[in-house]
C-alpha cells in the first residue's frame, strides 16, 4: 500500500473497453521538486536498465529524453523516415544528421518537436525506440520490473531542460496522443483500457508525501491505511480541444486534458462573469486545463477581478480580514 500523506489523485479514462484477464496493471512512483513545486515521474530505460526521471507532463503527446549527454544504451534504435511507425507518428517532417552517428544523430530519420511546455520551448528531436521497465502492480504494492521492448520517443537536448527540476532528463508524456506513455503501456496487454490515475504528493521529494502513477486499471488503488481510493472518486467528462495543441506549429488536435467548468462560486454563492472564457473558442483558447506543467492556477484577468471582487465581498460579510490577492492574471 501507498502512504501519502497528502495527494491529489486524479484518474483519466482515455477511452474504455472490456477488462481482461491477461490485463497488466503498472505504477511509477511520482515526486515532488521543492524549487519548482513540479512533479517527476520515474521509470527504468535502455539497456542495461538505466533509473530515469522526468517530467511528469499530463498535456505532453510524445516522451522525450535527453540525447545530447551521456546516453548509452545497447538496445536503442532510430525511426526511418519512410516506416510505418513514422507515418503513423504523422510527425510531418524528417532530416538528416551530419555529425558522429549515435543517439539522435542518423540519417533519413524521422523527427519530432520535443516540448518543454513549462518554458513554452521547443526543438527539433529525432524519433528513437528503446527498451522500458516500469513495475507491475496489484494495486497494493509494486512488483517485479516488466520489460518493454521499442518504447517509442524522441530526443531532447540539454537546453531543453532548463526550467525543469533537477535531475530529470526529460519528459515523461501522458497527453491524449497514441504514442504517449499511457497508450504505450496500453499495448502491452490484449484488451487492457488506457487509463491512467496519478497520485499528486504535497509535500516534496524526500518525505514520506511521495506520489505514484498507476496505468492500464481502474482500480483498486490502495492507500494506507487500507483505503481503496478508487471507491471515493468523482467523475467529470474530459473535453478535447480540437484547435490547438501545446507546440502551435502543428495541426494535430491538443492532446491536453480539459473539463467543462459552467460556474464559479464565492461561500457557494455564483460569480458574475463572462461565461465565453470558459469555454473553449474556435482558435483553441480558453477553457479550463489541467496542467502538471504550472504550479499554481492562471486565470483570465477578467475571471480574477470577479472572483476576487466576490471574494472580497463575501469575506467582509463574515467579518473576516482582506488581505493582498497573490494571485496571477493572464
Amino acid at each position: 500500500m501507498y502512504n501519502p500523506t497528502s495527494s491529489t489523485l486524479i484518474i483519466i479514462f482515455l477511452f474504455t473497453i472490456l477488462h481482461s484477464s491477461s490485463q497488466q496493471s503498472y505504477l511509477t512512483p511520482i515526486t515532488k521538486d521543492n524549487s519548482t513545486n513540479l512533479y517527476t515521474l520515474s521509470l527504468y530505460l535502455k539497456t542495461p536498465l538505466q533509473l530515469t526521471n522526468l517530467h511528469l507532463d499530463l498535456g505532453a503527446s510524445l516522451t522525450w529524453v535527453d540525447c545530447t549527454r551521456r546516453y548509452k544504451s545497447s538496445s536503442y534504435k532510430h525511426l526511418l523516415y519512410n516506416e510505418t511507425l513514422c507515418i503513423d507518428l504523422n510527425t510531418g517532417i524528417y532530416g538528416n544528421c551530419f555529425k558522429k552517428p549515435g543517439p539522435g544523430c542518423s540519417i533519413d530519420s524521422c523527427e519530432y518537436f520535443p516540448e518543454n511546455s513549462v518554458t513554452c520551448q521547443t526543438a527539433i528531436g529525432q524519433i528513437m525506440l528503446d527498451s522500458l521497465a516500469v513495475s507491475t502492480t496489484d494495486g497494493r504494492n509494486p512488483n517485479g520490473l516488466r520489460p518493454i521492448k521499442d518504447y517509442v520517443f524522441s530526443c531532447g537536448n540539454t537546453k531543453l531542460l532548463r526550467g525543469l527540476p533537477n535531475g530529470v532528463t526529460g519528459v515523461a508524456a501522458l497527453g491524449r496522443f497514441n504514442y504517449s506513455l499511457p497508450f504505450q503501456l496500453s499495448k502491452t496487454s490484449s484488451s487492457s483500457p488506457a487509463i491512467f490515475a496519478v497520485c499528486l504528493p504535497s509535500s516534496t521529494a524526500g518525505t514520506s508525501g511521495n506520489g505514484v502513477a498507476f496505468f492500464n486499471t481502474t482500480g483498486p488503488y490502495y492507500f494506507s491505511p487500507g483505503i481503496d481510493a478508487s471507491k471515493l472518486l468523482i467523475y467529470t467528462p474530459l473535453i478535447l480541444n480540437p484547435s490547438r495543441g501545446t507546440v502551435p506549429i502543428y495541426w494535430l488536435p491538443s492532446s491536453e486534458y480539459f473539463i467543462g467548468v459552467s460556474a464559479i462560486k464565492v461561500n457557494n454563492k455564483s460569480v458574475k462573469l463572462n461565461e465565453t472564457l470558459l469555454k473553449i473558442n474556435e482558435s483553441g483558447f480558453g477553457g479550463t486545463k489541467i496542467s502538471t506543467s504550472t504550479p499554481y492556477t492562471v486565470v483570465h484577468t477578467a475571471v480574477l477581478k470577479a472572483v476576487t471582487e466576490k471574494f472580497v465581498a463575501e469575506a467582509k460579510s463574515m467579518n473576516l480580514t482582506a488581505t493582498e490577492n497573490p494571485g496571477e492574471a493572464v
